[in-house]
């Protein structure tokens, strides 16, 4: 059976986004007995170290997805990001106010 083009692309950006489980080489060991769970992708180590909570990473990445799956075949430079990942953004994210009120201007 052929997958479609949309549902191998949107398999591909899950497994970018860290959606997919990687598959486990056979040689390591996998013991439960580990007391701390490290962070399995590069994606989930940025995520604690910015300290964005699994709830909020989770709908941004579900937004991505459907970003990327409806989009296929466009510039990038072309994607619109839903109004819900925009609203995401706080002045502390930015370096300065003036920096975020630009940006705000730009974007609502």
């Amino acid at each position: 059976m052929q997958r479609s083009l949309t549902s191998t692309a949107a398999s591909k950006m899950k497994k970018a986004l860290g959606l997919k489980p990687s598959k486990k080489s056979p040689g390591r060991d996998s013991s439960p007995s580990r007391a701390v769970k490290r962070p399995a992708t590069v994606g989930e180590l940025i995520r604690v170290q910015m300290g964005v909570s699994e709830q909020a990473d989770s709908r941004i990445r579900r937004g991505l997805l459907r970003i990327a799956a409806s989009q296929l075949g466009r510039r990038i430079e072309s994607i619109v990001l839903p109004l819900e990942l925009l609203q995401q953004f706080k002045a502390s994210d930015f370096a300065d106010l003036q920096e975020y009120e630009a940006w705000r201007s730009r974007n609502w």
